[in-house]
């Protein structure tokens, strides 16, 4: 699928971004900091526990000392590298039900990733399947779980899920060294969303009938459905009636599919609908309004079908090309798929009256869509083109043929911009014969060929162009050493070198957040992703870089992350990215109070930074069974403040929002500091 195709499919999800578009600055990168550099500073003691008032540091600048650094370099992977294995850390909870009884059985799953809104779809886009869990156990009478042994470095995710219980997934958890996470889960009692589906002539029920729910692009992308986390299947009774059991809420794509019958296609479907109370008032409080379930009956009009022929360049039928009709008029459509067979005759049965577009996969031809196919039209034919394919030789430096293993990826341009797009196609040539490669099924276009060998940058192609049916030949690819990359990192307070800090290499202006991780999977950057540990004298080196502009990270327990853009790195060159100083940064601690003034758990504490130029700045965590929350490392600066309880699956999308409103406070802080501030959820 397309890129703009895939665009328009999330475009709706992005709408429930709002939120999230005020806080853009929430990465998980931990701390991070620009260049000032901001000397230690004298912490004072914490404040009145319930007050939110800040507190005031006085600063202390320590210079650099300017001294000549010796040439030492360190290779990726060198130096201060934790053993594997040797980890203290852990997670301890309990499972409990809405009323605290804790909950046996439940199934808890523990997962090396950071939860985003997008993580699926971007997953999705891409085809590939879901995290597959670390480890997996189930909960005891008492509720409780362990997990250990645990690398507090990796973002971990809980997941659990339990047949009488909405699923819960709650992350990132920070896990302490040498030291055990406490977690408290509260899972809210399932809802199900149910209903009938019955013969619209008749009225009568429909047995048997097939009913899928799932995300939207998973629906609309055959390849990706058997990896989304989504999707839930229910089947008609002998009357008819179907349930769907633990939904939440949220937009989905509903599919009600039977014989003899025309497919449905309900898109922006809610499972479940926000209804007054039956008691407005209770117990002296107003109450909210209830998420129920979404009960509907469905209508199928008798199918019809739509057929013909899909037939090669020179007339002749082609078997096992993949068609489908898509009608999508309103907020209820269909769709049918087929395959064809001997002869290239195809029949998609299954459609419901009116205008279709349709579309076939072929692997090496391409056909321009169909529009305006009528239902029962069964003389529809599809002539294909085959595709352009590219020939060259990749070569070394000094021209000559490289002849060990290679791959070959070929990636789109456009006009206006410098980068290339993500891969269309791509092969590894592991005997290749002076050099030479040759690729198929390439749509016509403008393309750049980049090709990737040990022992060499990634090496690009001048730009070409590819013609339906027509070979693209002597494209010629000179593989680089590419640039190199050397500098040094040092304690700001005392000077001294840090050894054991994490350098990597990322896309110039790159943040760690759900606006740049869905835009960024939309293409794919050519530039090198690697990571390197200083040495002993603080120094690092990255070699075989493809030239571009970089942003370069460094991390290192104990001290503030420092991220430098513009970094450009030129072919045959070498870059000095000189001394870069590191700072202890605040440490923030506190305690998040629910609206009834107990302490809550499993809340999200947001830092985000008042400064627009400042926005890796930001960091999150989440607070964990006495409602504690640490945020370590912070950069110096003006930030804002503030909590959101743990969303539950039947909340209100606006709760989140009133969350924020009611706990955000503004905080000024000190490198070196020490402070404490709890936040509020009830109102102000």
């Amino acid at each position: 699928m397309r890129p703009l195709t895939v665009l328009i499919l999330v475009v709706g999800a992005l709408a429930a971004l709002l939120y999230a578009l005020t806080s853009i600055s929430g990465t998980d990168r931990g701390s991070s900091r620009s260049e000032n550099i901001v000397g230690p500073a004298t912490p004072t003691e914490a404040n009145d526990p319930k007050s939110t008032a800040k507190l005031d540091l006085v600063t202390a600048p320590v210079p650099i000392p300017d001294r000549a650094p010796e040439r030492v370099v360190a290779e990726a992977g060198e130096g201060g590298a934790q053993p594997r294995g040797a980890f203290g850390g852990g997670i301890e909870g309990i499972v409990v039900d809405a009323d605290d009884l804790p909950v046996e059985g439940a199934k808890v799953s523990l997962v090396a990733k950071r939860p985003g809104t997008f993580s699926e779809t971007i997953q999705l886009m891409h085809n590939k399947p879901p995290p597959r869990p670390v480890k997996e156990l189930t909960t005891q009478p008492d509720g409780t779980f362990s997990f250990i042994n645990l690398d507090p470095k990796k973002p971990w995710t809980i997941v659990v899920t339990h047949e009488d219980y909405s699923r819960s997934e709650e992350g990132p958890i920070p896990v302490p060294e040498n030291s055990i996470r406490r977690e408290t889960i509260r899972l809210e009692r399932g809802l199900s969303s149910e209903g009938y589906v019955v013969d619209a002539d008749t009225q009568l029920p429909i047995a048997g009938a097939k009913l899928v729910v799932d995300n939207p692009l998973a629906a609309f992308i055959p390849a990706a459905r058997r990896n989304s986390s989504m999707r839930l299947e229910a089947e008609t009774d002998n009357q008819g009636h179907f349930v769907f059991r633990n939904v939440d809420r949220g937009q989905k794509t509903l599919v009600i599919s039977a014989d003899a019958f025309a497919t449905q296609v309900h898109n922006n479907f809610q499972m479940l609908v926000l209804t007054d109370p039956q008691k407005r008032v209770k117990n002296n409080r107003v109450q909210r309004k209830e998420w129920k379930s979404n009960d509907q009956t469905f209508e199928l009009q008798r199918g019809l079908a739509i057929g013909g022929r899909v037939l090669a360049p020179d007339h002749t039928g082609i078997e096992g090309v993949a068609v489908a009709a898509l009608s999508q008029t309103g907020a209820v459509g269909s769709r049918g798929e087929a395959v064809t067979v001997a002869g290239g005759e195809f029949l998609i049965e299954g459609v419901s009256e009116g205008l279709y577009n349709i579309t076939v996969t072929a692997e090496g031809y391409q056909a321009t869509p169909k529009p305006r196919i009528e239902a029962g039209d069964l003389n529809v034919e599809i002539v294909l083109a085959k595709q352009g394919s590219v020939r060259g030789r990749v070569v070394l430096p000094d021209a000559k043929p490289l002849t060990r293993a290679f791959t070959i990826k070929i990636r789109s341009i456009h006009p206006g911009n410098k980068l290339p797009g993500a891969p269309l196609n791509q092969q590894t040539f592991r005997s290749p014969k002076g050099g030479q490669f040759e690729i198929t099924s390439i749509p016509e276009g403008n393309y750049v060929a980049e090709a990737l060998a040990t022992g060499f940058a990634s090496s690009f192609s001048d730009p070409f162009q590819v013609t339906q049916g027509i070979p693209t030949d002597e494209v010629k690819i000179r593989m680089s050493a590419g640039g190199r990359l050397t500098g040094q990192v040092v304690d700001s307070y005392t000077g001294e070198p840090i050894a054991g800090a994490e350098v990597s290499t990322n896309d110039n202006n790159w943040m760690d957040n759900d606006i740049f991780q869905l835009f960024g999977s939309l293409s794919s950057s050519s530039l090198s992703k690697s990571k390197a540990t200083t040495n002993g004298q603080g120094r690092f080196s990255f070699k075989l870089m493809t030239p571009g502009e970089y942003q370069i990270e460094i991390k290192r327990k104990d001290f503030t992350s420092l991220v430098v853009n513009d970094v450009v790195i030129r072919a045959d060159e070498e870059s000095d990215l000189g001394t870069k100083a590191m700072n202890k940064g605040a440490v923030i601690v506190g305690v998040v109070y629910g609206p009834d003034g107990s302490a809550e758990s499993g809340a999200m504490v947001q830092l985000s930074p008042l400064d627009s130029a400042k926005l890796w700045s930001g960091q999150r965590t989440r607070t964990d069974a006495e409602g504690n929350f640490t945020l370590r490392n912070a950069q110096a600066g003006t930030y804002k403040l503030y909590a959101q309880k743990r969303a539950k699956p039947q909340a209100s999308p606006w709760d989140g929002i009133a969350d924020m409103r009611n706990s955000e406070i503004q905080v000024t802080i000190a490198d070196g500091g020490e402070y404490q501030y709890n936040l509020n959820l009830g109102r102000k």
